[in-house]
């Protein structure tokens, strides 16, 4: 993923932010200056390039004699004084009135109240995970064993094996299991629509459930959905961009919950888009910005853990999640299915705190930068590596709500182009 290369500012300084109700600026578009459009009066007069016209006589009319030019050029010259004082007077009433139909609109456009965020949090215990792992029991290289292992010796406190369309029982790795790392059951359900891949992670379920050819992706990601539901387990819509399979159009409708791989660790499922196509956040955004309560996870979809001659491989360490709260597996399953956790390519979230009207993220490098972000991508606040604010939790960032946000989430961005992704965090009066 490329880094965000964002405007520097001087130290000390605020962090810049964007009125709500402007255009939005697009993360893709950073650094573009941030600049408030100017509100204009929707009544407001046009003005014209020669200032009113004066009233006129037809010739030959039967006008009054009070209306009569006088007759010489002192009686025009008259004339015309009389009808430059009457412009003046007529651009200057027009002027106030422009100005108090300007101010009464931009009190208008404003929010009718600040509102609170929904729900507060405030967490610093988190696990790390990794939800999309293959092994030699579909297309991966090595073993359950050796891949649960790795994860393991690798400083992660869960693991899920999602082989396509096989289910590993954890029962079988019960030994690879310690108090500190606990194995989850999972599978990839592998179905297809138009000879098009449309993949599922079936996670925190009970037994295997069957993938299909199906017409339409829709048709294919709300039977598994459904199927996932049935058993209680947590769902992610795998990879849209791997194949140009399918895109925001076919997850609209789709019913909730249910969550979206916004970075992975695979090569070829295009996490960041193309030319012509949107990358996987863009897709979240969309999502986001339609009403639909989608938790964003990042994850490896891991096939080898050593490289193979030909490159290009699905290695391992690329991107995880952190669930909040203790270890274990229902707690574990319990945080997913609740939308508890954070993703991340790199970069560590140290604490996140959510008040009834702040929002703070605590970074554990001084040189991140923190961006918070709301409908259609607009960025609402840039905090820079010089403003965080260093203490016993590490490096933080807040925004405070000004009103008319209907969520705020926030992206932290490493200089190595790494980053960590919060959930969406939703607002109401």
């Amino acid at each position: 993923m490329t880094p965000l290369k964002l405007p520097e500012r001087q130290k000390g300084s605020p962090p810049p932010e964007a009125p709500l109700g402007s255009p939005p600026v697009s993360l893709s578009a950073l650094p573009t200056a941030m600049k408030a459009p100017q509100i204009l009066a929707a009544d407001a007069p046009e003005p014209s390039p020669r200032g009113p016209e004066p009233n006129r006589v037809p010739a030959g009319s039967l006008a009054p004699p009070s209306l009569r030019p006088p007759a010489g050029r002192a009686g025009i010259r008259l004339v015309w004084l009389a009808v430059l004082a009457a412009s003046l007077v007529a651009s200057a009433l027009a002027v106030v009135r422009w100005r108090r139909g300007e101010a009464e609109h931009t009190l208008s456009a404003g929010p009718a109240h600040l509102g609170a965020f929904s729900a507060t949090l405030d967490v610093r215990t988190f696990q790390r995970g990794n939800i999309h792992t293959h092994t030699a029991r579909s297309d991966g290289r090595q073993s359950p064993r050796e891949v649960a292992e790795w994860y393991r010796d690798h400083g992660y406190q869960f693991l899920a094996i999602t082989d396509h369309d096989v289910l590993v029982d954890p029962a079988e790795l019960s030994d690879v299991e310690r108090p500190g790392f606990v194995l989850l059951p999972g599978e990839e359900i592998t179905s297809t629509a138009r000879e098009k891949p449309v993949h599922l992670q079936a996670l925190c379920i009970d037994h295997l459930i069957a993938s299909g050819h199906y017409d339409t992706p829709l048709q294919a990601l709300a039977t598994g959905i459904a199927a996932v539901h049935a058993q209680n387990g947590f769902v992610v819509v795998n990879h849209p961009n791997f194949s140009w399979a399918f895109g925001v159009a076919d997850l609209t409708p789709l019913p909730g919950p249910y969550a979206l791989e916004i970075w992975s660790g695979h090569p070829a499922v295009y996490s960041a888009g193309d030319a012509t196509r949107p990358s996987h956040e863009a897709m979240w955004d969309e999502l986001l910005t339609r009403g639909r309560r989608v938790t964003a996870v990042a994850v490896d979809d891991e096939h080898t853990l050593v490289p193979t001659d030909g490159g290009g491989d699905a290695l391992p360490g690329q991107a995880w999640i952190w669930t909040f709260g203790e270890l274990g597996r229902e707690p574990v399953c319990d945080a997913l299915r609740s939308g508890r956790l954070y993703a991340s390519s790199g970069v560590v979230f140290r604490r996140l705190r959510v008040e009834p009207d702040r929002f703070t993220v605590w970074v554990d490098n001084p040189g991140d930068t923190v961006v918070f972000v709301a409908s259609a991508a607009q960025v609402l606040a840039i905090v820079t590596s010089d403003a965080l604010a260093h203490d016993d939790d590490g490096f933080a960032a807040s925004y405070t709500l000004r009103g008319g946000e209907a969520y705020v989430r926030a992206l932290a961005r490493a200089p190595d182009g790494s980053a960590a992704w919060t959930q969406a965090y939703y607002t109401s009066p």
